[in-house]
């Protein structure tokens, strides 16, 4: 008999966290390294991989757990009905506690990053109380409480935007000693502003999906950017403590190389988002049971009836209901989904060329192309670029492959969809091997690929979707 079978609460909290897909936050994070990497040597700076890159891929996994925690707690009257399951809706864990796991885990997202050393103490306890109180008033159902918690919970969320926008705009850490020009004021603000928008947009998008979901399908923008910007936050805790943000932005000698940085920086991001849009539509489109015949106009939910006349889901009146029909969005899928896995990976094309065109701009500042672009090879170039393009030939492939299986299984049939998506979603850990192989990061890619396997080992035992 295994751990998670013995103690039944710490499966439910696993099960609550999704925490079966949680290495495609680790190899989002690998990307962001692999990718901070690369500018690195483009920009001819020496490596800075430090000990704040890893607490930042640790603060990556806390925000997604938080963020998976909250859902939980916000679709609590849904799963009540729909998935009686659930942790929080069958009663395993109590509202209070679950509130607190969600604070805890954002601070500790806040706290995990270069800057932490600078997080307002008072503002973080005072957030924490205000959340507790909060979820105590409503398991109380004390009226007077509520409103005292919501009113402190507003004001600790003002206090923290004021001292994050006040962070962006001021150098306590003196990032001068890290490579910064002294006399440069503009370099040293961008370098903060690098380092606390993706944490504090992360933060604030996985909040709004949570809220917003229910009411509009457009919400799953948020879900794409929060898986967006979880690279480029690990990115640039290796950016910019070597001042290679500054040095980007100040600097005209490196200005014929900002298009190639902007290649590096944000293509692999945007496969991660492209998949993370087109596999939260299959779920939110085809979550339904099988007997549907008709789809909310506001949230896209489908319905079997519409005899309640309101939406369980957002809660509008059903007024105009379009019917589903013959479900063409589920055969439509089945024939497009080599396509739309094959989109997510068109970005490497431009990403390849980039890279190929950036061995001559190495070589006019005669820097060994070698040591700065492998560093751990001893290998001719040529040869380490066959490596990592028979890697990242065979790391597509596999995605291709793998996300078409999943697309396919996802809209087929109601009781393959759960398997499918969470396929879909583990396919990331193939995509983000895609993109490190790609930015000659070899032991990156194989990373990715391995923690495919354990993604999915995973997935077997805890729910993925």
């Amino acid at each position: 008999m295994t751990l998670l079978q013995k103690n039944s609460a710490v499966r439910d909290w696993l099960d609550l966290a999704r925490i079966s897909n949680l290495p495609t936050i680790v190899t989002d994070s690998l990307v962001g390294i692999a990718i901070g990497l690369s500018m690195e040597a483009a920009a001819a700076t020496a490596f800075t991989f430090q000990g704040a890159t890893i607490a930042v891929i640790f603060g990556m996994c806390a925000f997604y757990t938080a963020g998976m925690v909250l859902n939980g707690i916000v679709d609590r009257d849904v799963d009540a009905i729909e998935r009686p399951n659930r942790p929080i809706a069958a009663g395993r864990i109590r509202l209070p506690w679950a509130w607190t796991a969600f604070i805890v885990l954002m601070l500790l997202g806040f706290f995990l990053r270069p800057t932490f050393a600078a997080t307002p103490i008072p503002v973080a306890v005072a957030a924490l109380i205000g959340i507790w109180l909060l979820a105590y008033a409503h398991s109380t159902r004390s009226f007077m409480l509520q409103r005292l918690a919501k009113i402190w919970c507003v004001i600790s969320v003002i206090a923290a935007l004021w001292w994050a926008v006040d962070m962006m705009i001021k150098d306590p850490f003196d990032l001068t000693a890290s490579g910064f020009d002294p006399s440069t004021t503009e370099s040293i603000r961008i370098g903060h502003f690098a380092l606390n928008a993706p944490v504090l947009l992360i933060a604030l998008s996985l909040i709004a999906y949570n809220l917003l979901h229910k009411r509009t399908a457009f919400a799953i923008g948020f879900l794409a950017l929060c898986r967006f910007l979880v690279p480029i936050a690990v990115a640039m805790s290796i950016l910019v403590p070597s001042g290679t943000v500054g040095m980007i932005w100040t600097s005209s000698r490196f200005v014929p190389i900002l298009i190639g940085s902007s290649l590096i920086l944000f293509l692999p991001p945007l496969m991660i988002a492209i998949h993370t849009i087109m596999l939260s539509i299959v779920a939110r489109q085809e979550m339904s049971s099988e007997g549907a015949e008709y789809r909310c106009s506001r949230c896209a939910y489908p319905l079997k009836t519409i005899a309640p006349k309101v939406c369980p889901e957002c809660g509008c009146s059903l007024t105009q209901v379009p019917p589903i029909g013959d479900r063409p969005l589920s055969k439509r899928m089945r024939r497009a989904s080599p396509f739309l896995a094959a989109i997510a990976i068109t970005p490497a094309l431009v990403l390849l060329i980039q890279e190929i065109f950036a061995i001559s701009f190495l070589k006019s500042f005669s820097i060994s192309s070698v040591s700065v672009l492998s560093g751990y090879m001893t290998l001719p170039y040529w040869a380490v670029s066959i490596i990592n393009l028979s890697l990242a030939t065979l790391a597509a492939v596999w995605f291709i492959i793998a996300a078409t299986r999943a697309f396919r299984a996802a809209v087929s049939h109601p009781s393959r969809r759960p398997a499918g998506i969470a396929a879909l979603i583990a396919a990331l850990a193939l995509l983000d091997a895609v993109s490190a192989a790609m930015l000659q990061a070899t032991f990156i890619s194989i990373a990715c690929i391995f923690l495919w396997f354990f993604t999915r080992w995973l997935q077997r035992r805890i729910a993925g979707s």
